[in-house]
């Protein structure tokens, strides 16, 4: 519709004049929005953030698209940023239904900032995550390393008693006077 145009633009510094049309997949939102005379934040996340903001416009008068946060693991962005704002966590009953991630006492400044402060900490998560993991493939090829070279030495040690045990056969066959099995050299071999 003609009033979401004027939504079309999220008023985040950060967006640097970025259209909605930049933005797709999945996100966590802040909107500005009034509710009974108050100025507060709703806060969520989407797979398709201009059909959220349609339904959203429905609900509530939404004043401004303040900032767009891509993030694949929306989910859990949403659910860190959430525990971090719980104190200002206001939810209103709006035609007789309960809207629970609405904010009211912080500026959407101060909202983006926890977005941006979970989602670095987030992919700082994922990060140290994978470094642990490669920790563990790595130790995992240590343990292996050790395990073939403990190997090798039981082969080596087992093909030295055979032929240790060879040459003992082969001096007690001389010794009792006995011909060296077919195809065997008078080494044993």
């Amino acid at each position: 519709s003609n009033h979401l145009y004027r939504l079309a633009r999220p008023s985040a510094a950060r967006h640097d004049g970025q259209t909605l049309a930049n933005f797709a997949g999945a996100c966590v939102y802040i909107l500005a929005i009034k509710v009974e005379d108050k100025d507060m934040l709703k806060i969520g996340r989407s797979d398709d953030f201009n059909a959220r903001l349609a339904q959203h416009d429905k609900v509530f008068d939404v004043q401004e698209v303040y900032s767009i946060t891509p993030c694949e693991k929306n989910l859990k962005l949403e659910r860190a940023v959430k525990d971090r704002l719980r104190n200002y966590n206001h939810p209103v009953e709006i035609g007789g239904k309960r809207y629970t991630e609405l904010y009211l006492g912080l500026t959407p400044e101060e909202a983006d900032d926890v977005v941006q402060k979970c989602a670095k900490d987030l992919e700082a998560g994922d990060d140290r995550a994978s470094q642990m993991r490669m920790k563990e493939i790595e130790l995992q090829m240590k343990v292996e390393e050790r395990n073939v070279k403990a190997e090798e030495r039981r082969m080596k040690e087992f093909e030295r008693d055979v032929r240790l045990a060879e040459i003992e056969l082969e001096k007690l066959r001389l010794q009792a006077g006995l011909p060296s099995p077919p195809g065997c050299n008078e080494n044993g071999q």
